[in-house]
């Protein structure tokens, strides 16, 4: 029996996340080689979403916010609020995001958070059962 199709969502940036000058230009990049003009993308969540099925994986389709701009390149504004208009657009990935360099000291770091955790797991577990009642 085949197996069924699934739809896979990646998060590549959340709401208003802070990234550092050296991630948003990898971002910058990976955008602009799928051409998507960074300058227009507001600073809401960027997600990949692909399907995988028997067949193999699709290709993905980049989800982002951009702002609305004129015949001049200008952000238009709604009045009633006087904020940019924006707008959910998708294009297909012609281009994969690079890993992030930075992922293996990440994980490492994650890695020793959990190991630090889990040993004041046991000792609080060892210090519960040595106290009398």
């Amino acid at each position: 029996m085949p197996r069924s199709r699934e739809t896979r969502i990646v998060t590549v940036v959340e709401d208003e996340q802070t990234i550092s000058d050296e991630q948003r230009e990898r971002i910058c990049a990976w955008l602009r080689a799928n051409d998507v003009d960074p300058k227009l993308v507001s600073r809401k969540a960027i997600t990949i979403e692909y399907a995988e099925g028997p067949f193999g994986r699709s290709p993905g389709r980049i989800w982002f916010t951009q702002y609305y701009v004129n015949a001049e390149g200008a952000k238009e504004h709604a009045l009633h609020t006087n904020e940019a208009v924006q707008f959910r657009r998708c294009v297909h990935q012609a281009v994969e995001l690079e890993p992030d360099p930075m992922l293996p000291d990440l994980l490492a770091a994650e890695e020793e958070h959990r190991k630090a955790w889990r040993e004041s797991q046991r000792k609080n577990t060892d210090n519960a059962a040595g106290d009398p009642v």
